[in-house]
């Protein structure tokens, strides 16, 4: 039974904050940036509303204009299909049964639009070169299970471990299946692990469907058996069931029996992955997503003017209440970092050579004997025996946000290392800042993987005593290309300051007193006649950064500063302020809260550590 006169309040009530929202455009169809306030009141994720806002920036004009109730989580299942709601609903995963319901508006997911989730786990996907017919004869799943839910999928899931943990008594054990990070699971399958399997099962999540994980799974070439879901993505359409994949009943009945089959024909199996390796291909062209959301979008209802005076009636009366509380929560309201940080435009290449490790390590005379690299977590470094120049060494990472976040310019990125060298350009061409980038990262050997011989290198450079010597080893076993870039040292003397990134209010006190230690046994070494030009320098140099994080909150992430013996403050790690994917998953949900918190974080470290150097001034 319909509900034809459920109000806008009473139908945005019934979903958690976060999840559902008013958006507004006017008669020509432009969107109103005063009612998108609403995307940050819920807390989207940044990358995710500025993907949203340049699909839906623009529509097709109506005299009166437009609105709708944008669907921002995994929330299909509480959607009532029996109601009418009272402004057309968008949403990245709908029931089957409202596909044609014009009430409904299918739009792509910002894990597809996004150039980075579906993207490199895609990437990694290809990364599996080893034949089909060779590959491990059992179906594979890992992923996540979610407490307290009553889900179908989350039934499906919990049946597909039982059924793996039955199998484990069988003669033959066809099934691989159990929680990411469980007892059976201790370390975790990456994706690359699990290329090495001849079939994937692909079980919805808590939207119904598996968003990237379906899409990675299919460009794996392995087989893919797809447990029937009463919701559907965007592109499911255009999968057909026995040519792109295999169909498995809802309650896992024919799964043994469809995997006996694969196994009996393996021809005609690995005729299907291929098609479904191709057509997911073909479906993450980003012409043929926007093409799809601006056809979606044309399909919504005019509405009266008497809907749109009740919602401009709506917005008029709740807006001043979210800007007060954004104003408390110290995050402004202003939409138009926003505006700039998605762009369409090409991606930018990264330089690419022919040249490998061996090659750059002979050109640059790095002393063997010395073994002299140094390792942090993600990345190395070669001295040279030209004490002006270095080579930092590191993976390929691709960032969840292949669009540079900061940018004066509109860049679309293929790495974090290239976006942190754009990032440094532009923070020194509009604030003046120091780094350590003296060329832009290269992508060695053609993007090819390393040679064994580059690996032996490697090998032999890693410093065996270092915390973090495991990272070679991590460089040299990657199965992808590796990036090296021309860099000059850090001063000598030098200190390399850094909050504490995580559970702020417990570990601030104690880190507090580690970095006091530290600046303290630094500044001892400061000369008495020098050390309040160094105090200026420093307070120079911080109100720069404050101004920084200002204009751009994503600065605080990852934040790390060096600084001199006059001062002076260099800009490192900045590959951090990008988000990168490292086996396939997110390491942190970030949203623009936590980020506005980081910068608090961040400015307080600073005006400590200020406080510090002008105690010491004051003393001399």
């Amino acid at each position: 039974r319909h509900v034809e006169n459920i109000s806008i309040p009473e139908y945005l009530s019934r979903f958690e904050s976060g999840n559902a929202f008013l958006i507004r455009w006017n008669s020509n169809g432009i969107l109103d940036d005063q009612s998108f306030v609403y995307l940050y009141k819920n807390c989207i994720h940044q990358d995710w509303a500025s993907i949203m806002l340049s699909l839906l920036r623009k529509i097709s004009p109506s005299e009166h204009g437009s609105a709708a109730i944008l669907f921002n989580s995994d929330i299909i299942d509480e959607i009532n299909p029996n109601q009418k709601p009272p402004l057309p609903v968008l949403a990245y995963t709908l029931p089957k049964t409202l596909k044609n319901n014009t009430d409904f508006i299918l739009l792509p997911n910002p894990h597809d639009m996004h150039d980075g989730i579906s993207r490199y786990q895609v990437n990694q996907a290809q990364s599996g070169k080893m034949p089909f017919k060779e590959r491990n004869h059992q179906v594979i799943w890992r992923g996540g299970l979610h407490a307290h839910t009553e889900h179908d999928c989350e039934h499906q899931r919990r049946a597909l471990i039982r059924l793996a943990k039955k199998n484990e008594k069988e003669e033959i054990r066809w099934l691989n299946a159990s929680k990411a990070y469980s007892e059976i699971d201790k370390h975790g399958l990456n994706i690359q692990d699990q290329l090495d399997y001849r079939y994937q099962i692909d079980v919805g999540g808590l939207s119904g469907t598996t968003w990237s994980g379906l899409r990675w799974k299919l460009a794996s070439g392995s087989l893919v058996f797809k447990v029937d879901s009463p919701n559907i993505d965007w592109w499911h359409d255009e999968l057909v069931a026995g040519e792109h994949y295999i169909p498995i009943k809802s309650d896992l009945s024919d799964l043994k029996k469809q995997w006996s089959w694969a196994e009996e024909n393996l021809e005609k199996a690995e005729k299907i992955a291929r098609a479904g390796y191709k057509i997911c291909l073909d479906s993450l062209d980003k012409k043929k997503m926007e093409m799809y959301g601006k056809q979606a979008l044309k399909k919504m209802p005019a509405l009266s003017s008497e809907q749109m005076h009740v919602v401009s009636t709506y917005i008029q009366k709740t807006l001043p209440k979210i800007k007060k509380e954004r104003k408390i929560k110290n995050i402004p309201t202003n939409i138009e970092f926003l505006k700039r940080s998605y762009r369409l435009e090409e991606p930018v290449s990264i330089k690419s050579s022919s040249r490998c490790i061996s090659e750059i390590i002979n050109e640059n005379v790095i002393d063997f004997e010395k073994r002299e690299a140094s390792c942090g977590q993600t990345k190395c470094y070669f001295p040279t025996k030209d004490p002006s120049i270095g080579w930092i060494i590191s993976n390929h990472k691709e960032p969840i946000n292949q669009h540079l976040r900061f940018s004066l310019k509109p860049h679309k990125l293929s790495t974090t290392q290239q976006a942190a060298w754009y990032l440094a350009k532009e923070l020194e061409e509009k604030y003046g800042i120091r780094h350590f980038m003296l060329e832009p990262p290269e992508l060695l050997n053609n993007g090819e993987p390393l040679s064994n011989r580059d690996k032996e290198t490697l090998d032999w450079l890693t410093p065996k005593h270092h915390k973090y010597q495991s990272n070679l080893k991590t460089i040299s076993s990657y199965h992808g290309p590796v990036i090296a870039q021309k860099v000059k040292p850090a001063p000598n003397p030098h200190i390399l300051l850094r909050p504490v990134n995580e559970n702020f209010d417990e570990h601030v006190k104690k880190s507090f007193s580690e970095s006091d230690h530290e600046l303290n046994n630094f500044l001892k070494d400061i000369p008495a006649r020098q050390i309040k030009s160094f105090a200026q320098q420093f307070e120079k140099d911080i109100n720069v950064t404050l101004s920084i994080l200002k204009d751009n909150p994503f600065f605080a992430e990852d934040f790390h500063i060096v600084i001199d013996k006059t001062g002076k403050i260099y800009h490192t790690d900045l590959d951090g302020r990008f988000e990168y994917i490292e086996d396939g998953s997110s390491p942190t949900p970030q949203g623009d809260l936590w980020s506005f918190k980081m910068v608090e974080h961040v400015k307080t470290y600073l005006a400590h550590w200020l406080g510090q150097v002008k105690n010491k001034a004051a003393v001399h």
